[in-house]
């Protein structure tokens, strides 16, 4: 979801808070079934408030009203386009309190404008406590609304493998300046793609460091879903143009539909090359996290484990030889570690064309204790194949 900042009121005084009913409970909800809409609100202005905002669920916000005003005008900023609202309403001073000063009673609340598809008010009596609903907005079908998936395969015959739970910094589209699902971990999304163009671009800023997209192109057809809402373009012929990032790339769906279901899976080939290692400080200790500067490999200019302390490795093996050299930089010095194996291509899925990794040996060590092997086959997901002793 997008960053946004939502709403409820903010009092100094917490024993105050029953002698001010200045509360709106906004609903979002879907024109086409009536049923409650999950909003991407990007951003929220009162005028007239400066209370601390905050969301209450995922298609409601709380708008805290202005004592001294008998009108406010609202905007929600939405990824689907802006919108704005006036709100009207009477104030009554009942008594005062000189803890809390006067007591003021909220009512009549109507919206003498408004934008958005269709609004109606269903309470006219701000509140205090329990949320309260009491103005509904409704909106037509989106038609933008695209739904992606990732999943993970394995050395099995199950073409569909598992749902893959991906960390992303942030993902965002081509045409819209906003960052979707910040810190986020996921194994499926809903972006909206670009209306104005049609092609769109999704880039995944993964928290491994990686940058991966997906580019679709599309057709708009137009169609009257719901009468209100007049004629609209429906987003059709949904095609991928490249991706990058995935090893496999299926359409599920090539029609957009609100609410939407799965249109691509994106799909990762399992990592057949992968040896594990444990460190440890003695034969009898459990793995122990050690401070590492980096590790590299004789195969590749990459850097593994850059300034980290972990008690665990997992490290690629070069599937174009029967050797892999490693050196593993601790702070307090380096050692090279090499290992042998034997290599057997196999292709999974029909696309993932692997190497199996089977009689793996410790050739050479510069660890005073002889590396521990325990498992000569390289697993997915991995398991421990080898103990280092780092004494």
């Amino acid at each position: 979801m997008v960053s946004a900042t939502l709403l409820t009121s903010c009092f100094e005084n917490p024993d105050c808070i029953g002698l001010k009913n200045d509360l709106v409970g906004i609903s979002f909800k879907k024109l086409f079934d009536g049923q409650a809409d999950t909003i991407q609100l990007v951003g929220l202005t009162v005028s007239g408030s400066d209370s601390v905002f905050r969301q209450t669920t995922p298609s409601i916000i709380v708008v805290p009203l202005n004592t001294f005003q008998r009108e406010q005008s609202l905007g929600v900023k939405l990824v689907r386009g802006d919108y704005s609202m006036s709100l009207a309403y009477q104030v009554q001073t009942q008594f005062e309190s000189v803890d809390c000063g006067p007591r003021f009673l909220f009512s009549n609340l109507e919206l003498p404008q408004h934008n958005f598809d269709s609004v109606r008010v269903t309470n006219g009596t701000p509140f205090s406590g329990e949320l309260v609903t009491n103005i509904e907005i409704f909106r037509c079908p989106a038609t933008n609304r695209f739904k992606v998936g990732f999943r993970q395969l394995y050395t099995d015959d199950n073409a569909d493998g598992e749902a893959l739970e991906e960390t992303f910094n942030g993902v965002s589209v081509d045409n819209l300046p906003y960052l979707f699902y910040p810190d986020a971990e996921l194994s499926s999304l809903e972006m909206p793609l670009n209306q104005g163009s049609n092609q769109s671009r999704i880039s995944f800023d993964m928290a491994s460091g990686e940058f991966n997209t997906l580019d679709l192109s599309y057709e708009f057809v137009t169609s009257t879903a719901v009468g209100k809402c007049g004629p609209q373009g429906f987003i059709r012929n949904l095609q991928v143009i490249n991706s990058i990032g995935y090893d496999i790339v299926r359409v599920l769906k090539d029609s957009l539909s609100d609410p939407p279901s799965t249109n691509v899976l994106l799909l990762k080939c399992p990592r057949t090359n992968e040896i594990e290692i444990d460190l440890k400080e003695s034969a009898t200790s459990v793995a122990t996290a050690f401070a590492i500067d980096k590790i590299t490999a004789g195969y590749t200019t990459e850097e593994f484990f850059v300034d980290t302390e972990v008690s665990k490795l997992i490290l690629p093996l070069d599937v174009n030889a029967d050797q892999t050299d490693f050196t593993i930089a601790f702070e307090g010095g380096a050692k090279n570690v090499s290992f042998g194996y034997t290599r057997t291509p196999v292709t999974f899925h029909g696309q993932c064309a692997q190497t199996i990794i089977t009689d793996l040996t410790v050739l050479s060590s510069e660890f005073t204790t002889p590396p521990v092997l325990v498992k000569d086959s390289i697993k997915f997901p991995s398991t421990v194949n080898v103990e280092i002793i780092n004494d």
